[in-house]
């Protein structure tokens, strides 16, 4: 099969609102729910004659920039054409291939849609830097420049990455000029090399120790296993002075690129009646398949999951709390950026 090397990123929501039904649909989509069907408009101009209307207020950049997005969503993409779809919920990439045209639906939460097959669920650190670094535009709807990159992404698919050393795109510096620096979402940069670091610098009982750490600055006497076999284990934490009383909490950890799938959320509610612990939490750096996303939400009062965003952003919340050693084997320093224009 010939591989098309269109290459887009469309987003499903400034906070992946829309990102699970897309993926249950097997769609792409967009917001701007209120233009109705882009393929009533001829031309460019006159869906940014539309959004001048509509939204008095905006500069003439910000029209012209969704107009552009719309345009590119209903139009451009071709069949065959690959999707990343940035999660919102964990820290991976969904991948796709666009298998028929743009259509208009009469779903209000998906009103814009372009069939995508959906082919994996990748952690972010997966794919090289220059990479990410494309998928990180701010932009809902983004053209990927950058040369060989659906032969990369495709081999990252199956397993068999391509290094940009080994391509000529390393000779062209890490940027991708077809995205411009102020529609670059700095957080996610900032998280990939944080991410980067913790993976160079932990190893899986550190990881454990961490949580630990986490869970004991917020009021819970915790004890972590010692390496080697934990009988399904990782941590036990309680209230009160001695850690009995509720609530008990039992807490499995796995520091892993890989998402973990539904054997293992399942396994954690075994040891929670064996433990007699009220409530479980269950920890994957590498994040979840969506079979775990899916079977705890009925277990909403008695598991919680944190992906390794959720670490970080308790990281982020109690890092003034946090020991000496752990604020010097993970410096981290508070920043203040502008808060672009939300582009959807």
């Amino acid at each position: 099969m010939i591989l098309n090397k269109q290459v887009y990123v469309v987003r499903a929501g400034r906070h992946g609102e829309r990102e699970a039904a897309a993926l249950e649909s097997e769609v792409a989509t967009i917001g701007f729910t209120s233009i109705g069907n882009l393929l009533e408009f001829s031309s460019r101009d006159e869906i940014k004659a539309h959004f001048a209307t509509e939204f008095p207020d905006k500069s003439s950049v910000a029209i012209g920039n969704w107009a552009g997005q719309v345009w590119r969503f209903s139009r451009e993409i071709e069949i065959g054409a690959t999707i990343i779809l940035p999660s919102k919920m964990q820290s991976t990439i969904h991948v796709g291939r666009v298998t028929g045209k743009y259509y208009y639906s009469d779903d209000p939460k998906m009103s814009h849609c372009l069939p995508v097959e959906w082919k994996a669920e990748i952690p972010r650190t997966e794919f090289d830097k220059d990479l990410l670094y494309s998928f990180g535009t701010l932009l809902t709807v983004a053209s990927v420049k950058r040369e060989d990159a659906a032969k990369r992404i495709w081999r990252t698919v199956t397993g068999k990455p391509i290094s940009a050393s080994t391509t000529n795109v390393s000779k062209k510096g890490q940027k991708d000029e077809s995205i411009e620096p102020d529609e670059m979402d700095l957080v996610q940069q900032a998280e990939d090399d944080i991410v980067r670091y913790l993976n160079r610098t932990l190893d899986g009982h550190d990881f454990a120790d961490l949580v630990t750490e986490l869970l004991e600055v917020q009021g819970y006497v915790s004890q972590s296993s010692t390496p080697g076999a934990d009988g399904g284990v990782d941590i036990l934490a309680g209230s009160g002075p001695l850690g009995f009383q509720e609530p008990r909490i039992c807490a499995q950890v796995k520091f892993t690129s890989q998402t973990i799938d539904v054997k293992v959320l399942r396994e954690l509610q075994g040891v929670m009646r064996r433990t007699k612990a009220e409530h479980g939490l269950l920890v994957s750096w590498g994040g979840f398949k969506q079979s775990v996303l899916k079977e705890a939400r009925d277990e909403h009062f008695y598991i919680r999951l944190w992906s390794q965003q959720d670490v970080l952003v308790q990281i982020y919340r109690h890092y003034g709390q946090l020991s000496e050693e752990w604020r010097a084997r993970i410096p981290l320093r508070r920043i203040w950026a502008l808060v672009p224009e939300d582009e959807s």
